[in-house]
């Protein structure tokens, strides 16, 4: 897919390291937090942080996996690449201007809030608050018999 469409391969590699958790992207400002929050429960309630291990495993087997994909998905095959048999031989485009604009935005908006998360978790606090006031611990307070 590199070799007949860059512009495409280059967006789909970009959104696989921001789901990722790659630094300074979107995805590892939500990683961290779970971690974070993880860690804060575990230190609270007198657990032991070794239940840090699960999670850390997890992004490790994500990442192996992710790379694993992103190397038979987008630079396998090459020139070999047999387009499906709908194209009837004609040669397969990339994205064209209008998505490329559509992959830059989401591009500048997931570096954004990863540089810079307070962004979209000032503007999630109120709301989140909200929600976990008027529908999670009343729920809650169903189970427990009040909370």
């Amino acid at each position: 897919m590199a070799k007949h469409s860059p512009w495409l391969a280059t967006s789909m590699m970009f959104a696989w390291m921001a789901s990722l958790g790659l630094p300074l992207l979107a995805g590892f400002v939500a990683e961290l937090m779970v971690l974070i929050a993880l860690w804060h429960f575990l230190v609270a309630e007198g657990w032991s942080v070794l239940w840090m291990v699960g999670p850390a495993l997890t992004i490790v087997v994500t990442a192996a996996f992710y790379l694993w994909s992103m190397q038979r998905t987008i630079f396998e095959g090459g020139d070999e690449t047999q387009p499906p048999a709908s194209m009837d031989g004609h040669p397969i485009p990339d994205i064209a201007n209008h998505e490329k604009l559509a992959m830059f935005v989401l591009a500048m908006f997931t570096i954004l809030f990863g540089v810079m998360p307070w962004i979209a978790l000032d503007m999630m606090n109120d709301w989140t608050i909200q929600i976990f006031e008027g529908l999670i611990m009343p729920i809650l307070g169903n189970f427990s018999g009040g909370v």
